[in-house]
């Protein structure tokens, strides 16, 4: 949250899943990216998007302060 900024955070993370499931299935090739941020579990993100949500992951690094 700290990095994105939503505006409402109660509803953020099922609306991208919703998001992601319906891109799948109108885009040819759907990536899903992580910033590799000190509290991120970048494995459980990993698992989120080839497991659950059928598409590729890529993670980037984070560049803080």
């Amino acid at each position: 949250r700290r990095l994105c900024q939503p505006t409402d955070a109660r509803f953020g993370f099922d609306e991208v899943c919703r998001f992601v499931a319906e891109a799948r299935g109108k885009i040819k090739e759907v990536v899903v990216t992580a910033v590799a941020y000190p509290s991120v579990n970048i494995e459980a993100c990993r698992k989120l998007a080839e497991e659950r949500l059928g598409v590729r992951f890529r993670c980037r690094p984070y560049h803080g302060h």
